[in-house]
């Protein structure tokens, strides 16, 4: 079928077959003058009625989900807890005019970006009419069922244009929104399974450099729109897109012998980038400004799908899933991530399709092969065994700046299943056309049931996994307070995701927060985060416990909250932790938690801790403890006050082989400046303002190599000693 044959008409859903009639037939239709009262029956046939039944699969399948639709979430109460926050935030963050892409109550007392954490600013925008009717745990529930539906939805626009045929449309939109990649990441992503940006992109762009005109501009329109939605879901289905467009266009141009494809793809990317760039300059500036890398090759293998994995049922699967694991429990990425099975039913149809539509049918197939293969990671997998001698094509994609933040290759698996849906709607549509009987409704009434069944049966995971949303009887008064203060939620974890379910009721500042992407945290490597020691292993006086006393005091933690059934919660080391920072009186207490005061810190005093520029710690003979710098060095730097305190710095120092100058700097401003010679101790006063700062020591002349100078086999750069570092 060629792009002209692609009318307006291909969606007429009808009896679930497309009325590709006879060219008589087509003529007289369109010499016939359409009636207004046509239009509504058009219109259910061709969009309300598969939306309905999409509906009616996405309540079967998340099943019993809608008999706790206002008290439980579907999946296993990790993630999920991390884009209901985000639901949350968003809108506190509009209530109270603030900026969504950053938050005051996560990292406290700093803040936290969110620029590179899954926001997904449009299901939360999506979910505020739904959370302030009905609450938050509806409001999720909405954005999940509608997610669901809406991907199924544009799957079967997105095939039925390409096929001609409705029936292979609703179909393909099957295999899209309900197979194991949806099912699974059910479990808590739902940034993830709100796909439905991938095949409306899709779509749109295929209409663009294939229609003129009209047509053609409200393609393009579209596509621009297609590709902000998909920025407002998740950054990584906008790099779909993108190697969507990559591959795929140059196939076009072969096929059309022309390069003309290019004018309206280029159009699209200009104006998508353009509508996207609010966003995506300060989420480039956050890349920059923060510590966050592109995952290690063995990071990425971890979440990379294994061969069999796209073979082997889903592990939530209803009936053999609990057997598949067997096999596909080898493998190395989590379940959730491994879980791309294809279904027989799909890779079926889709060798039919081949074989039946080739000429249409194979830029698809070649388009699934490249996916399949970046899916597969940066090193083979099969069976949980690696093969690193086989170079994969995913190593590629690790060399693109801002591409190469992606962690999860497995994820390519929804665009493998996308390309089978197309390929299997064309084998459904070559055999509607080799077996005319097919198209009979009597026939289809019988048939499509079947098929849909068995679609369904092969990732089937009813009675669906839920969560029950429990907020603590102590955080539902908290929220009924205006008492300010952080929360702090002891065994600490930067990642329990149930912290943030917890902050959606108190509405207080929490220490740490579960984000996509983690954050640098200077706090956590002072007490009472790292451990006392009654004896400084460093060239920094060691901590006191009063040192985490005013630590929590600086981050303004006011509650220290006990989770009593975290199953980390270890007795013996809650007990001394108590002991140094609370006070000894409960302030609530029930079976899930116990509430302490934080102990009230005594002196003001300063904390000082080595961070980047120095070499290792070397004993010197007397057993003191020194290290050298080569050229500039950090001392992490707190000043624990409720006012500006002066105070004065001291160590001592020595210059390797030759004299060096040495200057001291505070938050960058240099203070003083010395010729370094023979050891010494200096002192520079100074005055602190309360908090966190930054003291560099930088020498000015070059460093030199010891087995260059005095032999030996040292070959470190080394300029200045230092050891015996204190402030006070």
């Amino acid at each position: 079928m060629s792009a002209h044959q692609r009318t307006g008409n291909v969606l007429s859903f009808g009896s679930m077959n497309q009325d590709n009639d006879h060219p008589a037939t087509q003529a007289t239709r369109q010499r016939q003058a359409p009636h207004r009262t046509d239009r509504l029956p058009s219109i259910s046939q061709q969009h309300l009625l598969p939306l309905g039944l999409y509906l009616l699969l996405a309540l079967l399948l998340t099943y019993p989900l809608i008999a706790h639709f206002n008290t439980a979430l579907p999946g296993d109460g990790r993630d999920a807890w991390q884009n209901y926050w985000d639901y949350w935030w968003l809108r506190t963050a509009l209530a109270s005019g603030q900026n969504p892409y950053q938050t005051p109550l996560l990292y406290a007392p700093y803040g936290a970006p969110l620029y590179l954490h899954t926001l997904n600013p449009f299901n939360g925008l999506l979910s505020l009419p739904v959370q302030i009717a009905f609450g938050l745990p509806a409001a999720y529930n909405f954005v999940v069922i509608f997610s669901l539906v809406l991907t199924a939805y544009t799957a079967y626009l997105l095939v039925s244009y390409l096929t001609g045929k409705r029936l292979a449309g609703f179909v393909g939109g099957i295999i899209v929104g309900y197979g194991s990649y949806q099912m699974a990441h059910l479990l808590g992503h739902a940034n993830l399974i709100a796909a439905e940006g991938l095949p409306l992109y899709l779509l749109c762009l295929l209409i663009a450099t294939e229609k003129g005109g009209r047509q053609r501009l409200l393609a393009i329109s579209g596509a621009i729109g297609a590709i902000l939605l998909l920025a407002l879901c998740d950054w990584q289905y906008l790099l779909f897109a993108a190697l969507l467009t990559a591959v795929y266009l140059p196939l076009l141009m072969i096929r059309q012998r022309t390069i003309m494809s290019l004018v309206p793809a280029l159009a699209i990317g200009v104006g998508g980038l353009l509508l996207i760039l609010p966003l995506l300059i300060p989420t480039a500036r956050e890349l920059a400004a923060t510590a966050t890398t592109r995952p290690a090759v063995l990071g990425a293998e971890s979440f990379s799908a294994d061969l069999l994995s796209l073979i082997t049922p889903s592990p939530i699967q209803h009936w053999w899933g609990a057997q598949a694991e067997q096999v596909g429990g080898r493998a190395i990425a989590p379940a959730v991530e491994r879980s791309i099975f294809l279904g027989i039913l799909p890779l079926l149809l889709a060798g039919i399709g081949l074989w039946l539509r080739r000429r249409q049918a194979w830029p698809w197939a070649v388009l699934a092969v490249i996916f399949t293969l970046l899916a597969l990671g940066p090193v083979l997998q099969i069976a949980g065994q690696s093969y690193p001698a086989i170079p994969m094509p995913y190593r590629l994609l690790q060399q693109i700046p801002g591409v190469n933040l992606a962690r999860v290759p497995a994820r390519f698996g929804l665009l493998v299943t996308l390309c089978l849906a197309i390929l299997a709607g064309f084998g459904l549509a070559g055999l509607q056309e080799r077996f005319p009987r097919l198209q009979l409704q009597r026939v289809q009434r019988v048939a499509l049931p079947l098929l849909v069944a068995t679609l369904l049966a092969e990732h089937f995971a009813t009675p669906y996994p839920l969560t029950f949303v429990q907020e603590p009887a102590f955080y539902r008064q908290l929220a009924a307070s205006d008492e300010p203060g952080a929360v702090l939620e002891l065994p600490f974890s930067i990642t329990r995701a149930s912290s943030l379910m917890g902050q959606t009721v108190h509405q207080r500042p929490i220490i740490g927060g579960y984000l996509s992407r983690p954050l640098a945290y200077p706090i956590l490597e002072l007490p009472p985060f790292a451990e006392l020691t009654e004896s400084t292993n460093e060239i920094t006086p060691a901590f006191t416990a009063d040192t985490g006393r005013w630590l929590l005091h600086y981050a303004g933690v006011r509650w220290l909250v006990i989770l009593r059934t975290d199953p980390k919660l270890n007795q013996r080391e809650i007990a001394a932790y108590l002991r140094n920072y609370a006070e000894p009186t409960p302030l609530y207490e029930d079976t899930q938690m116990t509430v302490y005061q934080p102990r009230t810190p005594v002196d003001p005093q300063f904390a000082l801790r080595p961070t980047i520029g120095w070499h290792a710690l070397e004993p010197l003979a007397d057993q003191r403890l020194m290290r050298w710098l080569a050229q500039s060095a950090n001392l992490e730097t707190w000043s624990f006050s409720d006012h500006a305190q002066s105070g004065t710095l001291q160590f001592e120092a020595w210059s390797f082989h030759v004299p060096r100058r040495l200057v001291v700097s505070i938050d960058g401003q240099a203070v003083a400046e010395w010729q370094v010679a023979e050891p010494k101790t200096y002192t520079v006063p100074l005055t602190l303002a309360p908090g966190q700062h930054t003291i560099t020591l930088t020498t000015l002349d070059p460093a030199e190599r010891p087995n260059r100078t005095v032999g030996g086999a040292d070959d470190r750069l080394v300029a200045i000693g230092v050891t015996g570092v204190t402030l006070r």
